[in-house]
């Protein structure tokens, strides 16, 4: 009796397998029709945009950073030197560069 309950385990383990397998086939066919239809090179085409708009977005921030940091040094440098308006000493320094 011992033996056939095994063997009837053993059966349900395959069948619960086999009914899983089949759940993740269709799942994985529904998901492929999803993608019928798609125009591949237009998908490449529109990533390589975004990554060059990606890395001129980046190099944007970058220069941003460099003259938020220069201004915060040139701010210390004037502050230091006595000068009680910072705004005013870079409107002089415009001013006698141009």
């Amino acid at each position: 009796m011992l033996a056939n309950y095994k063997t009837v385990a053993e059966v349900e383990k395959i069948t619960t397998a086999r009914d899983n397998y089949k759940s993740q086939l269709e799942t994985a066919q529904t998901a492929l029709k999803e993608f019928e239809g798609v125009d591949v090179e237009n998908l490449k085409s529109e990533i390589a945009k975004l990554n060059t708009s990606l890395k001129d977005k980046e190099t944007e921030y970058q220069t941003k950073i460099a003259d938020m940091e220069f201004n915060s040094v040139l701010d210390g440098a004037i502050s230091k030197s006595g000068a009680r308006n910072a705004k005013a000493v870079k409107a002089l320094h415009v001013l006698t560069v141009n």
